[in-house]
């Protein structure tokens, strides 16, 4: 990736999340703006594979959303134009991929990643229009698991601070606030590598014969969720408001979507 667009929000939820977090919410009039003003005049910009984005405080992904929405249907066009098996497994792939959203609060980047999920299943399930999740997960297995995981790698939790600076840097300015003092004691300096999506490390794992273990519990969790019961879903919590365990006779398999 090329290019890695950073993000910053704006507006906010309270003056305690203020005080605690720093945290600013994006209003969503305010986002299309300026999703509009960076790709304004530049062709094929949301379906180029070599630009990537950067949210440091993704909150509730208000901004991170609306960029995976923009990727996904440019992607879709761009895969049904070069008659790509799968268009919508495609589009939902490269736009998740070519994303990086990080938070220091637990909660926003559950609600994120779940927000990014359900909107990613959703497109998929209604793009295939087969009526059945099972057979679709079930079909394309290694698919799902992927897309668990690089919901969790791309989207994490993290310190902006800790993330962009030095470890010097990083640590002075995290003792200006508690909760960034909390957080730095607790995990230290933890750097990005935007050069490592969750599609490179498997594919520098596939080389060294070796498999994630977040891929192992991805495909144990679909396992369960296909074999109608819910287990080891405190690894993949971002998927307990979608994903039902599903019935054999497939007719509620997920929640929320048609």
């Amino acid at each position: 990736m090329e290019k890695t667009i950073n993000l910053d929000n704006m507006l906010h939820r309270s003056k305690e999340r203020i005080k605690n977090l720093g945290e600013v919410f994006t209003p969503e009039k305010y986002v299309d703006e300026m999703l509009g003003i960076i790709s304004e005049g530049k062709k094929q910009f949301w379906c180029n594979e070599d630009i990537s984005f950067f949210e440091p405080s993704c909150g509730h992904g208000n901004i991170v959303l609306p960029i995976i929405k923009k990727r996904y249907d440019a992607f879709l066009v761009k895969g049904k134009k070069l008659k790509i098996n799968n268009p919508e497994m495609y589009a939902a792939a490269n736009s998740l991929n070519t994303i990086w959203a990080i938070d220091i609060d637990t909660e926003n980047v559950r609600h994120c990643r779940e927000r990014v999920f359900r909107f990613l299943l959703t497109e998929i399930v209604n793009t295939r229009k087969d009526g059945c999740v099972h057979k679709l997960i079930e079909n394309n297995f290694d698919y799902f698991s992927h897309l668990l995981c690089s919901v969790k790698w791309q989207i994490h939790e993290n310190d902006a601070l800790s993330s962009l600076a030095n470890e010097k840097i990083a640590y002075k300015e995290s003792q200006k606030t508690k909760m960034g003092s909390d957080w730095y004691r607790v995990n230290d300096h933890s750097p990005m590598e935007f050069d490592c999506s969750w599609v490179d490390y498997f594919r520098e794992c596939d080389k060294d014969n070796l498999v994630p273990i977040d891929f192992e519990r991805a495909q144990q969790f679909l396992v369960n969720i296909l074999e109608g019961y819910s287990k080891g879903q405190s690894n993949f919590a971002f998927t307990k408001n979608i994903l039902f365990p599903i019935e054999r006779n497939n007719k509620l398999p997920l929640r929320g979507i048609a």
